[in-house]
């Protein structure tokens, strides 16, 4: 029996150009599939038409692959089951009305260039790539619980929605958990742009050049291979969680997103699991701007590893500024979080002076952030003389806190303070040996009778077993309080001599309290290292 046959008992009369197409379909018995030309006419036909039409071609054992291009349709295409291990190629077909591919099974589907309404492909099954390059989608794309064997490849494809800021609003609030029923991914069907729930590609989710509105969700996926965001332009519609939404995804290498472009509002969400490596382009420049990722919640296996040609050879280098810069662009808000599991990350790779700098980032980050939140509170209109008062004094004393704690990295790098107290230490014994040797004035006996007598030298008048003055242990014993050297309580500054008064004030404040309070954060730093809390 003829197709026509098969097709007119099945659907009933044939409408508008189905028969020119029967025709061309059965001129075309070769194994070979001739490319089409952009420029054939474009022939109108029915949804229900083509879907018949590839049911009835799925086991044509003449045909290697169903190549149907430059279709109109006039209704929805619904097609359910199909089968076939032949590739479909649809390439610019149009449609103002949905089109449906559930629990369908192709080698490769082609829908290049296509222009649709809506395209939802759920638990369909592709052996090979699922091409929708240069497409453009006006309402849904979804292709939920999909398996998808090569690539989804959906490169200078243009992915738009109509839809108020309302609708997408009602819809900023969903979580993950919320995610996992069938009622709330029926949802994000009506509301969001694109959805691909619990998809798996074992090759590459390529969007290189994509224009997305609102959502692209990716729950639960999982891609083998990159996901290449390459000058995507995400738009703003309303909605402050727009872009790449990616929630429990896994990725088998890496996801780039060089040049990548928001509106103001719009943020790329990236929330992966078991994150393997994130690739940014060079020029920060074209990066997404500050507060348009967002890494809560992010765990990685690796964090930011480039390629580097290093004498002749390509070499995995961490690249640690790289990776600050990514995390300093996550928002709004700062989370700890992203910056602990990066840090966590590499330093099981074997980068623990890395995974420190990543640490040492952070907290310069949260100090920056808090300074920022206590002038934005500080200018807030009716707040009371005491509130205003309470603020600043907080804010002094992190100043005074965080400006110590410089000194040790904030205790990640404690002997960092070790060098500075050394460094105090040996200016204290080089002015005790001036003091010795030229201007023996500035420091006398603490012995009150040995030095007040107007008629005595300080040093000769001193009794015999009076201790000598030493720089060295004079210097150690002004320094570390635990110590009792005798120095001491045996020598100080001649208030007296103005160089005495100088040495006094040098003394009493930088050395001893300046230095009590960086014996203090050596402490704090060594006990923070020990519990290893990275």
């Amino acid at each position: 029996m003829k197709l026509q046959e098969q097709l007119t008992a099945k659907i009933g009369t044939l409408e508008l150009d189905e028969t020119d197409i029967l025709i061309s379909l059965e001129e075309a018995f070769s194994d070979h599939v001739e490319p089409t030309s952009p420029s054939r006419s474009t022939r109108s036909c029915r949804g229900e038409f083509l879907a018949e039409v590839l049911k009835a071609l799925a086991h044509d054992e003449y045909r290697m692959a169903l190549s149907i291009p430059d279709i109109r349709l006039v209704s929805p295409l619904i097609a359910t089951s199909l089968k076939t291990e032949k590739t479909v190629l649809l390439q610019r077909i149009q449609s103002d009305y949905p089109v449906h591919f559930n629990q369908c099974s192709f080698n490769q589907l082609d829908l290049t260039d296509g222009n649709l309404t809506s395209l939802v492909a759920r638990g369909i099954h592709i052996e090979r790539d699922l091409v929708l390059k240069g497409v453009r989608i006006s309402h849904i794309l979804d292709l939920s619980i999909a398996r998808i064997g090569g690539t989804l490849n959906l490169q200078d494809s243009v992915l738009t929605i109509p839809g108020s800021a309302s609708e997408a609003s009602n819809n900023a609030g969903d979580t993950a958990q919320e995610e996992s029923g069938q009622t709330r991914r029926e949802e994000y069907s009506r509301f969001e742009m694109g959805s691909m729930l619990d998809i798996k590609i074992d090759g590459s989710l390529r969007l290189c050049n994509a224009r997305i509105d609102r959502k692209l969700r990716m729950t639960n996926a999982r891609v083998g291979g990159d996901v290449d965001l390459w000058g995507v332009e995400f738009q703003d519609v309303g909605d402050l969680e727009n872009g790449l939404i990616c929630t429990n995804c896994e990725i088998g290498e890496k996801l780039i997103l060089s040049e990548s472009r928001c509106d103001d509002h719009t943020r790329i969400a990236l929330d992966y699991t078991r994150l393997r490596i994130i690739q940014f382009g060079r020029d920060q420049a074209n990066w997404p701007r500050v507060n348009r990722i967002s890494l809560e919640g992010t765990t990685f296996e690796a964090f930011a590893f480039i390629q580097r040609q290093k004498l002749g050879q390509a070499l995995s280098i961490f690249d640690t500024d790289l990776t600050i810069a990514i995390l300093k662009r996550n928002g709004p808000g700062f989370y700890r979080q992203p910056w602990r599991q990066a840090a966590q990350s590499i330093r099981q790779k074997g980068y623990g002076e890395e995974a420190l700098e990543i640490m040492v980032a952070m907290e310069k980050e949260a100090s920056q952030v808090e300074v920022k939140q206590h002038r934005a509170r500080l200018t807030e209109t009716g707040l009371s003389f005491w509130h205003r008062l309470t603020l600043m004094g907080k804010r002094f004393r992190r100043t005074i806190s965080n400006s110590l704690w410089w000194f040790a990295d904030y205790g990640y790098r404690p002997e960092k303070t070790l060098w500075t107290l050394l460094t105090l230490l040996l200016l204290n014994i080089g002015l005790n040996v001036v003091i010795l040797y030229w201007q023996q004035d500035a420091i006398v006996p603490a012995l009150e009778e040995v030095y007040l007598q107007d008629d005595k030298d300080p040093w000769k008048g001193t009794p015999r077993e009076y201790p000598s003055f030493n720089p060295l242990v004079f210097a150690l014993d002004t320094l570390i309080p635990a110590l009792d050297l005798g120095q001491e309580s045996a020598w100080q500054p001649n208030w007296k001599n103005p160089f005495g008064i100088a040495y006094a004030i040098y003394l009493y404040i930088i050395h001893m309290f300046f230095g009590l309070l960086l014996i203090g954060v050596l402490v704090a730093g060594i006990s923070k290292r020990l519990s290893d809390d990275i």
